[in-house]
Formats: C-alpha cells, structure tokens, sequence
C-alpha cells in the first residue's frame, strides 16, 4: 500500500474508482439502446411519409373539419403504434439488463470481487431485477405513455400542424405535400427521436441508481450513508455540479437521483471502518478518481471524443477551480462564478443540501437590489 494513503483512503479510492468504470460501461449499454431506437425511428420516417402522401388525397376535402381532423390524428397514431411499441420495448429491455448488470457488477464491487467476507450480496434474481426496475418514477408515468408523449409531441404534431398551416393558406393537398409536408414529418421524428433517446438514457441510468442503493441498503452494518458524486466533466449541469461531494447518513432528507432526464450522477458508499469489510490490505488495488473534459457540442450514440484525462481526488467545487475560466462558466454561469471567484459565495450556498434545490440569485441575496 503507498505510503501517502491509509488503508480507509485506499479503500474509498478503489470504491469509487470501480463505480465511475462501471458507469463508463454503462454508456455502451446505452448506445446500444439508443441505436436500435435510431434504426426503428429512422423505417417509421421513411414509412410514414409514404403513407400520409398515399392517404392524404382521399382524407384532404374532410381534414378541414373538426372531426375529420381528429380521425386523421388517430390514423396518425394507429401509423406509428408500431414504431411506438418498438422503442418501449427496446427501452424496456436495455432498463432491465442495466438493473440485471448493475446489481451483479455492484455486488462485486462492494465485496471487493468477493474478496471482503462481511458484505452481504443481493441475489440476482428476477423478482429482484423487477422490483428495481419498477422503482423508476418520470413523474407518476409510465414509460409507454412517455413514448407516446414524444411521438404525439413530436411526429405526429409537426404533421398536424403543417397541414393546419397549408389549410390556412387556401392551399391543395400537392402543394402541401411539396412545400411543407416532408420537412414537418422530418422536423417531428427528430424531436420524437430527441425525447426517446432521453427517456433510454434516463431509464438505464435509474435503474443502475436503484441496483446501487439496493447493495449498499443492505449493508448498512458497514455502511454508514451515501456520497454524491458527479461526472467531473464539461457536461455536468449546475443541478448535479452544486450537490457533488455531499455526505448523507442513512435517514438524512437527501435530493433524489436521478436529478434530472439524461443524469449520469452516482452513489458512492461511505464506509464506517475498513475493518468492517473483512479484507486484507494486500487485496485491495490501488485507484484513482478518473476525470474527462469532452470536446463541446451534443453528445451522440457513442459519445463525444476525449480531449484529456488525468486523476484528481477532488470533488467538483474543488476540480472546477483548476478549470479554465470560460470552462468554469460553462457550469454554473458567469454571475455565480464570478461571486465564488471573489469570495462572497461559497460552493455549498448554491444548493439546499437536504432537498437538492438549486438556490436563484435573489435567494442568495445577489438579484437586482442585492450585493451585487
């Protein structure tokens, strides 16, 4: 064991270590995911635009109506309850697997690759791998009908409203097609496949969360609480960036995870003592906190490129002081950073730390009448 490190130092250190690479391969879980949910999206565009230019003439003279607009949106979804049906499946089974996977990888983990003898493991069964993936709640929804919000948000609203649009211009159903059609049905599959991707990035996310606290739960003999710990990255949102590094005992209001749709926060596992595990010094390998700065710009199916990559053993607020400044505002904003800068506010008044709210200026008394 280095010299610099206790053996409670080097045990955390592997801990979080572990849990960052496992949520690294997670991300290739979600890849697939969302690639097969591209592929189904990208047939439904293609066959619906034939479809809605093949029935479009026979349905143009009643569309003007209230009710033949209503039937011409339910021919709408009957079109892409397929498509629909595709990506809840698919969304449903990159879910499962994640909570399936993440329970065994997070077993190995927190035993040390069954290394330390007192961590009580959680069975892997299929009751249990139910149960955590039933714990996702997306505002009281279920998943299929969050599906269908975002293909009657998207596709099939931007149809609808082209033609509404069309209507409005005394225009024929040809030159609707021509003029506007195509680009509406384009434009509404894209936003379709923006809050599809999201909702498998969430799902699979949530469910690896759950499989956490389900082993850390149920050794709270060794375990006295829960770390929050972020991404440290360029990618990180406020949200996540102000709560990074705080400490929750079991029983302590602490803000839920996932904080928000496409979060990629952690738990990390706050030991009582290294004694409790059951281990040797000597199996324990040393590790360090992975950290990355990504290129700007959306991330795709795979990812953006890696710029850099070192080791750091800080929290956010501690990693974020080492960034350049323009990176410093990309997390939390110009104002807020500037104040931190100066010493007139602190990393931890951002936040409410029990409940995770994300304080506004006024409420920190910098708004138009205060120490600004």
């Amino acid at each position: 064991m280095p010299q610099e490190l206790s053996f409670e130092e080097l045990a955390q250190r592997y801990l979080l270590a572990r849990i960052l690479w496992w949520r690294h391969d997670l991300e290739q879980l979600d890849a697939a995911a969302v690639a097969e949910i591209l592929k189904a999206l990208k047939t439904a565009t293609n066959e619906t635009r034939e479809q809605v230019k093949k029935e479009l003439p026979e349905a143009w003279e009643a569309y003007a109506s209230a009710e033949g607009k209503a039937a011409f949106r339910l021919w709408l979804g009957g079109l892409t309850a397929a498509t629909t049906a595709s990506a809840v499946s698919a969304i449903t089974e990159a879910w499962t697997l994640s909570a399936a996977q993440s329970l065994q990888i997070y077993n190995d983990i927190l035993s040390f690759s069954g290394a330390a003898k007192a961590v009580q493991t959680v069975p892997v069964t299929a009751e249990a791998v139910k149960a955590l993936a039933n714990r996702a709640d997306f505002g009281g929804r279920l998943l299929s009908d969050w599906v269908q919000r975002s293909f009657d948000e998207g596709a099939v609203a931007a149809i609808v409203e082209s033609l509404d649009k069309a209507i409005a211009k005394g225009w024929g159903y040809q030159k609707a097609v021509k003029d506007l059609l195509q680009t509406a049905i384009d434009q509404g599959f894209q936003i379709t496949q923006a809050q599809c991707v999201t909702l498998a990035r969430s799902y699979i996310q949530q469910a690896s969360v759950n499989a956490q606290l389900a082993v850390f739960e149920k050794n709270r003999n060794i375990i006295k609480g829960v770390k929050w710990t972020a991404i440290l990255d360029n990618r990180v949102c406020p949200l996540c960036a102000s709560v990074d590094g705080n400490e929750y005992l079991w029983g302590e209001p602490r803000p839920p995870m996932i904080r928000h749709p496409r979060c990629r926060c952690l738990w990390q596992p706050l030991l009582k003592s290294w004694r409790d595990l059951g281990i040797d010094a000597d199996d324990l390998e040393k590790a360090a906190r992975p950290w990355i700065v990504r290129e700007p710009g959306p991330v795709g199916a795979g990812g953006k490129k890696i710029l850099y990559a070192g080791t750091t053993k800080e929290n956010f607020a501690g990693w974020w002081k080492t960034l350049p400044y323009d990176q410093q505002i990309t997390s939390i904003g110009p104002t807020r950073t500037r104040l931190i800068r100066e010493g007139k506010l602190t990393w931890k008044e951002l936040v409410d730390k029990g409940t995770g709210r994300y304080f506004t200026l006024e409420e920190l008394g910098f708004g138009l009448n205060g120490r600004i």
